[in-house]
């Protein structure tokens, strides 16, 4: 299990908790959101006018096969509580 993000400050807050269970990958180039279809060209950052990455999740069996993926656009909202 590992946790990835592009945007590397919203990832910070797991370097502060002690024994944090999951690698964390840093992608700010976008290198592994490309590889893996995270991208949404509809929805492109106000700023920098690039695609956002889509929320992703993806389950992978022992053997390295891909069993499951969810995915969903930036926009849509998301409740952590």
């Amino acid at each position: 299990m590992a946790i990835g993000g592009v945007d590397c400050r919203m990832l910070e807050f797991a370097f502060y908790i002690d024994n944090f269970p999951f690698p964390i990958i840093a992608d700010e180039n976008r290198h592994l959101a490309t590889k893996l279809g995270m991208l949404d060209p509809l929805n492109l950052d106000s700023i920098s006018g690039i695609p956002l990455t889509v929320r992703a999740v993806f389950f992978i069996d022992p053997q390295k096969r891909l069993r499951l993926s969810i995915l969903y656009p930036a926009s849509t909202g998301r409740n952590f509580e």
